[in-house]
């Protein structure tokens, strides 16, 4: 099996996805833009780590005495940036989630280390989530009705960019939702 044919979620059958995207929408509504990167990104990376978790132990003892350890203090599996590495060479993840786990990663680095503010306003910030083609694929499967009328709103050259800003805010939620519910539903 190839990357690419790892099967998606069905987020109309399927309701990891949308739980995951209400949960996340629930937990980052009342967070600063930086803390909806910071909580997003925690969120798919966490259920990255389950997943492999899941596929590496077979049982609680391995799980305990050799899996485990991999993934604390500084152990190889200790990063984002090298879960998703293995994930994606296990073929546990298809190759559009491999490079949008990697804008998440790149954001929330930026996010997390540097002084200046990373808002849904900023270029650099917006330049890397407006690529990330789970927000594409959860409105195909599931119009976002709301995200739609507030995509043709933000779409007129007038608008406040606050408004363009709260878009690409909504449109992160959505993607690491997708995500987080696709890597929740895999590992079951």
């Amino acid at each position: 099996m190839t990357s690419e044919s790892v099967s998606l979620p069905d987020p109309k059958s399927d309701s990891a996805v949308d739980r995951r995207i209400n949960d996340l929408f629930g937990e980052m509504l009342s967070e600063s833009d930086r803390g909806v990167i910071l909580v997003g990104a925690s969120a798919v990376d966490d259920a990255l780590r389950s997943l492999l978790v899941l596929k590496l132990a077979r049982d609680e003892h391995v799980a305990k005495v050799a899996a485990d350890p991999l993934f604390a203090g500084m152990g190889p599996l200790a990063t984002f940036s090298s879960r998703i590495k293995l994930a994606y060479a296990m073929d546990l993840i298809p190759r559009w989630m491999f490079e949008d786990l990697e804008r998440i990663r790149k954001v929330r680095n930026k996010a997390a280390h540097e002084m200046s503010a990373k808002t849904f306003e900023s270029n650099e910030v917006v330049q890397m989530t407006g690529a990330l083609t789970a927000v594409s694929l959860a409105r195909d499967s599931k119009p976002v009705h709301s995200l739609s009328a507030l995509e043709k709103a933000a779409s007129d050259p007038g608008t406040d960019p606050r408004l363009r800003a709260l878009l690409e805010r909504a449109n992160f939620q959505v993607a690491v939702g997708y995500i987080a519910g696709y890597l929740d539903r895999t590992s079951r």
